[in-house]
């Protein structure tokens, strides 16, 4: 059983000197990663302590930055997150990899892969977009 994976998160990480930084490495939780983050005084501030308590346990790097703090999971941008939230979830059996779906227009059934949802989002930044 593979314990550890590398993921492309879909902005990237910007450090301080203006990198940019996409892949990383995560690996399996524990279930002392949950137990020894509950100590944390920051739990008690914010119920999303408990998920950047955990990524800073459970990712070892992020592009070249190592070790991964909780400051540094708390300067990632909100897709990147919640991207690892699903890849998270999905890895530690919590989230099916793929669901069932139907589109408001046509009412059409559709299974979408939730990896694939996060791996392109240019269009998020293309300087020609339109707003819906």
């Amino acid at each position: 059983m593979n314990r550890d994976f590398q993921f492309i998160l879909p902005v990237g990480l910007l450090s301080e000197d203006g990198k940019l930084h996409r892949t990383g490495r995560m690996r399996l939780a524990t279930a002392l990663d949950e137990i020894e983050i509950h100590s944390d005084e920051r739990m008690l501030s914010s119920e999303r302590y408990h998920d950047i308590l955990l990524f800073s346990r459970v990712i070892s790097a992020i592009g070249d930055l190592s070790p991964v703090t909780a400051e540094l999971i708390e300067g990632l941008f909100e897709v990147d997150f919640r991207y690892l939230q699903s890849l998270y979830m999905e890895r530690n059996g919590q989230l099916p990899y793929e669901i069932e779906s139907t589109c408001p227009q046509c009412q059409g059934r559709n299974r979408v892969n939730l990896a694939e949802v996060y791996s392109n989002l240019e269009f998020y930044f293309a300087k020609d977009a339109k707003s819906p």
